[in-house]
């Protein structure tokens, strides 16, 4: 069975046509002590100068990058497998350089975990880590699958497309063991309710939260920006926007969901937000065209929002991302891009 569903809205098919024609922006390679192995994917945390980065590609090796951006160092963490003191399916959830920790969740153990820069320091480059398992909801009960886990504060944690609810979001109160659920996806048209169980999975995403924690943004695929504001553990949603969404399949017993081969561009891949704006990473292209260009799925333009959804500037990028973060005073930009001979953090200066 074939679905081809359209967002019904007031916003352009091309995100880009929704801006300004784009700037051409160059970046610098930051020339770190050691190299980025495999091919970290798009979970990526940012607290100046720190940047961790997760590595997807090999299983047999799962690992965090952590680097010193004005240290010039790169630190590795590998604990790969399913024991005690092991990790498999992660994602970032949190940094905090002053605090001294970052934050990940095990999707294959549903829990949520702390680890120490400090102790990752003293050591040598490649470093074994038992790390400290934190309690989302009552001591005894741990949150099933979420595609994204984000720590909103020390009290609060924010989980996007649990696999067991019919909800986008559910936030976590780490002092009174609660938990509630909020807000729908977005209706595929022509699907039952169990077929948009799967349908729902073509929204996958990330939270973020700003840094003074008054605001929070969902950017996700294929064109989906949810703009919303946090205030005394409530969630608000202030604006949904939406571009495009995928022509794709599912199968006779609706528990598969396929998009290939049916030339559906790649849309909002990466982003990240500071008090003022939110950065959207945007492909645009087919992963036809990237395979004929020899490209892996990343983005070629950053599109700037204001906290409004409105349009603010359009970046093409002079070396494809597969990962950003944005500088807080948002002078500019990491991305983390894939070459044929390295995996390079590229600093992007917006007032060049």
């Amino acid at each position: 069975m074939i679905f081809s569903v359209g967002c019904g809205n007031k916003y352009p098919d091309d995100p880009l046509k929704f801006f300004e024609p784009s700037e051409e922006i160059s970046g610098q390679v930051v020339v770190l002590d050691g190299a980025l192995h495999g091919v970290p994917g798009w979970s990526v945390e940012y607290d100046h100068p720190i940047m961790v980065v997760v590595e997807t590609r090999y299983l047999n090796d799962k690992k965090f990058f952590v680097i010193d951006l004005e240290q010039k160092t790169v630190k590795k963490v590998v604990n790969h497998g399913r024991g005690d003191c092991e990790f498999n399916n992660v994602f970032l959830n949190s940094l905090d350089h002053k605090a001294g920790y970052f934050t990940f969740f095990d999707n294959d153990k549903k829990a949520n975990y702390k680890v120490l820069l400090d102790s990752i320091s003293s050591h040598d480059n490649t470093y074994t880590y038992c790390p400290e398992k934190i309690i989302l909801q009552g001591e005894k009960q741990n949150p099933t699958r979420f595609f994204d886990l984000r720590a909103i504060d020390e009290r609060y944690t924010l989980g996007y497309l649990n696999e067991t609810s019919d909800s986008m979001y559910t936030v976590f109160d780490l002092k009174d063991g609660t938990s509630y659920d909020k807000y729908a996806f977005p209706r595929l048209k022509g699907l039952s309710k169990k077929e948009m169980e799967v349908g729902r999975r073509l929204f996958w995403g990330y939270t973020h939260v700003s840094p003074d924690k008054e605001k929070i943004a969902l950017i996700a695929q294929p064109t989906l920006v949810e703009l919303m504001g946090w205030k005394d553990g409530q969630l608000t949603r202030k604006k949904r926007i939406e571009f495009f969404r995928y022509r794709f399949n599912l199968d006779y017993e609706g528990n598969r969901i396929s998009r290939r081969g049916f030339h559906n561009k790649e849309g909002f891949l990466l982003g990240d937000v500071t008090d003022n704006f939110v950065y959207v990473g945007y492909c645009g292209y087919t992963e036809e065209e990237m395979a004929k260009m020899g490209v892996y799925p990343s983005a070629f333009y950053v599109l700037v929002f204001d906290w409004e959804g409105n349009p603010v500037k359009s970046y093409s990028l002079d070396r494809t991302s597969i990962a950003l973060v944005a500088k807080e005073d948002d002078s500019g930009m990491y991305g983390i891009s894939i070459g044929a001979e390295s995996i390079d953090v590229v600093e992007y200066d917006f007032n060049h």
